[in-house]
Formats: structure tokens, C-alpha cells, sequence
């Protein structure tokens, strides 16, 4: 468990919130978000500035299958390691890193042929609602 610091007084200190490197504050995109990503992709569908059935470049999953945890994609809430990060209080774990790990694990489903909630599908969408919208965001793999 980590440790926390204390004034003298014994009151425990914030620490500042994370930042990426630009010092922009970081934004998680935990669950609540997930409502919020699928709305801004059903609107650039409606836009025509998204597919959401076109496969996502070499892949064979869509955007929609992401958006319905029916990817077959496998996520990361099954790595000890990643648990453990969260754990012991380590840094966020690279972009490339974290898929790297959950990819390794192959894929649970062929694409539409079942359902799991899935963390990393949501990131891949977010993805493509950026680039669909002209906002990619800055990819925490150079971080």
C-alpha cells in the first residue's frame, strides 16, 4: 500500500493532481465517460464523419462493436501486474504498454460473436471519435 505524507500537524498532504507532460490536467476516462464517448460517436455518425460499422484500419472489429463490449478484444482487468500497479500506487501505465499486455493475452471472441465489458475498447473508441472530430488528443505513449 502506499505511503501517504503528513504536516507536522498530521494532517495528510494532497498530492497535486497528475499532469501530462505539458502540464494539461490528465482526465481519466474511467466508466462515467464511457456514456459520454458514445454519445460524441453516435453524433459523428450522424455528422457522417464516422462509420460506426467500418473496421477500425487493419483491424476486424468496428467502432459499434467497441461501443457494445463486442469487440472480442481482451482488456486489462485480468493482469496481476496491472492490479498490482494500482495497488502499490505506480504511475499510469503507458498507452502502448497497456495495450501491449492486454493484447498478449489474444483475442476472447471473434468480433460480434459475444460480449465482455471491456475498458481498452472504450480507449479505441476515444481514439477514433478524436481523430473523427479533428481533436486527437495527445497519446500518452510518448509520456
Amino acid at each position: 500500500m502506499a505511503t501517504r505524507d503528513h504536516t507536522a500537524s498530521g494532517d495528510e498532504i494532497t498530492p497535486a493532481p497528475r499532469t501530462l507532460t505539458d502540464g494539461a490536467p490528465l482526465l481519466p476516462y474511467w466508466s462515467f465517460t464511457k456514456t459520454v464517448i458514445a454519445i460524441c460517436a453516435l453524433r459523428l455518425a450522424e455528422d457522417g464523419k464516422i462509420d460506426l460499422d467500418e473496421p477500425l484500419g487493419e483491424e476486424r472489429f468496428t467502432v459499434r462493436q467497441l461501443l457494445n463490449h463486442m469487440s472480442g478484444l481482451p482488456d486489462y482487468g485480468t493482469l496481476p501486474a496491472y492490479h498490482q500497479a494500482v495497488q502499490d500506487d505506480e504511475e499510469p501505465w503507458l498507452r502502448g504498454d497497456l495495450l501491449a499486455a492486454a493484447m498478449a493475452q489474444g483475442m476472447r471472441f471473434a468480433p460480434g460473436r459475444g460480449w465482455s465489458y471491456l475498458n481498452i475498447g472504450y480507449m479505441l473508441a476515444r481514439e477514433r471519435v478524436e481523430e473523427a472530430a479533428g481533436q486527437a488528443s495527445r497519446r500518452w505513449s510518448g509520456r
